[in-house]
């Protein structure tokens, strides 16, 4: 009798191999569907950053192209702007129904907006420019 109580008092605790193999495996499979999702996530995220930078310098632009008003502050704050590609000297200046392209750079991603010349309609197009985001990462993000 004392001998089967000796048993009981020595036996171990924790967790056996099988049961820490199960959770490490669930851990993986876990990881495995999570890691690509968040990096579609911040893909995405500077796509929309890019574009919400992009929209604001664009309407600028219309402004100016349509009446005339506002270009020559538009160029100076674009080229003081670090974000803003330096606009062109034939774009934008400041007779009414010249437009040109204003080049947004947000980290990973680069929304270009294009104002047309007369009418003001703006367009989009976003790529990519470095790691961190795809092209159609930039694109998804920014709505295009």
């Amino acid at each position: 009798m004392k001998n089967l109580q000796s048993i009981k008092a020595t036996a171990q605790k924790g967790f056996t191999l099988i049961e820490l193999m199960i959770v490490v495996a669930i851990i993986g499979i876990l990881a495995a569907v999570a890691v690509p999702a968040y990096q579609d996530y911040i893909g995405g995220a500077h796509g929309g950053a890019a574009m919400k930078g992009a929209i604001g310098w664009a309407q600028k632009g219309q402004v100016c192209v349509v009446t005339g008003v506002g270009c020559a502050g538009l160029v100076t704050d674009a080229a003081a702007a670090a974000e803003v590609t330096a606009i062109a000297a034939a774009d934008f200046t400041g007779v009414i129904g010249v437009g040109g392209d204003i080049i947004y750079s947000e980290g990973a991603c680069r929304v270009t907006a294009t104002v047309a010349d007369t009418s003001g309609e703006i367009s989009y197009v976003a790529v990519s420019m470095s790691g961190g985001a795809t092209t159609p990462q930039c694109v998804d993000g920014a709505g295009l």
